[in-house]
C-alpha cells in the first residue's frame, strides 16, 4: 500500500465542492481535468540523500558543463543561451524549481550567489555554497536578490491538499518583493491552451497567463511563437515546451 504521506489524495470531480472547482476553472474558462495518477512528491529523505550525495552532484556538474538538458528539455537550451550572454557573476540569485539540484548548480556555474527555497520545513547546507532555505522563510529576503530563476515551479501551488485557486498570482507577489529595485525574474511555465490537472499542475494560455504576469514588465519573450497561448498539447510534450520569460519589477 502507499504511504498517503508520499502521494497526492486522488480525487475525483464529485468530491470537489463546485465553488472550489469555479475558482480554480476562473467560472469554467480553464478546462479542468482530473487525472489517474497524480505526481508523486519526493520523500524527503530521498532528497536529503540527492543534496548531500558528493558523487550525485559532480555528475549533474559535468552535465550542466556539456550543457545537457534535463526534465525541461528547451527551456535548458533556452536557459543555458541567456546565461551564455547574461552571467550571474556577483549577482544574488533566488532559485524556485521542481526539480531538485538542477538549476540551482545551472545558476551557480554562471557565476550566482545562489539561495534556493523548498516546499519543505528543513533546511538543507551543501559542499557548493548554495544555501538552502524553506520556502515559507521567503518574505524574509526583501529586496535582497538580483535574479529569480522560477523554474517550472509555480504551476503546482495551490493544486494539492491545502487547496487554493490563486496560489500561483499570491506566489508571483510575494516573489516580487524578493527583488532589488531593478531585479529581474526568469520564468518557465508550461504554455499551451488554457487548462488545469487537478493537483498536478496549470497550463498557461491566453486566460490565465495574462493573469500571472499582470502585475510585471515583460522585459523579454525567448522560444514563444505565434499562437502558443492556444495550443493544445498532451501531458507528456506540454512539460517540455515551457519557454522563457524575462520579467522586471
Amino acid at each position: 500500500m502507499s504511504n498517503p504521506q508520499l502521494f497526492s489524495s486522488r480525487l475525483k470531480r464529485e468530491n470537489v465542492e463546485q465553488s472550489i472547482i469555479n475558482e480554480f476553472t476562473m467560472n469554467g474558462q480553464v478546462n479542468m481535468v482530473f487525472v489517474k495518477n497524480p505526481i508523486t512528491l519526493l520523500p524527503s529523505y530521498i532528497a536529503k540523500i540527492q543534496y548531500n550525495n558528493s558523487r550525485y552532484i559532480q555528475g549533474m556538474q559535468k552535465k550542466i558543463d556539456k550543457k545537457v538538458v534535463g526534465l525541461h528539455q528547451q527551456t535548458d537550451t533556452l536557459l543555458y543561451d541567456f546565461l551564455e550572454k547574461n552571467r550571474l557573476d556577483n549577482k544574488k540569485v533566488a532559485v524556485f524549481s521542481d526539480t531538485p539540484l538542477w538549476y540551482e548548480l545551472i545558476a551557480k556555474k554562471y557565476g550566482g550567489d545562489v539561495t534556493v527555497f523548498l516546499e519543505k520545513s528543513e533546511t538543507f547546507t551543501t559542499q557548493n555554497d548554495i544555501f538552502y532555505d524553506s520556502l515559507k522563510n521567503c518574505e524574509q529576503y526583501e529586496e535582497k536578490f538580483d535574479i529569480v530563476l522560477n523554474m517550472s515551479f509555480v504551476e503546482h501551488l495551490g493544486l494539492k491538499e491545502n487547496y487554493s485557486p490563486n496560489a500561483d498570482l499570491e506566489f508571483m507577489e510575494k516573489v516580487k518583493k524578493v527583488l532589488k529595485k531593478c531585479g529581474k525574474m526568469l520564468l518557465a511555465v508550461p504554455i499551451g491552451k488554457d487548462v488545469l490537472y487537478f493537483e498536478n499542475y496549470r497550463v498557461y494560455g491566453e486566460k490565465r497567463f495574462p493573469r500571472l504576469i499582470e502585475k510585471w514588465k515583460v522585459s523579454e519573450y525567448i522560444g514563444f511563437f505565434d499562437h502558443c497561448l492556444l495550443t493544445s498539447y498532451n501531458n507528456e510534450n506540454v512539460a517540455k515546451f515551457q519557454p522563457l520569460v524575462i520579467l522586471e519589477k
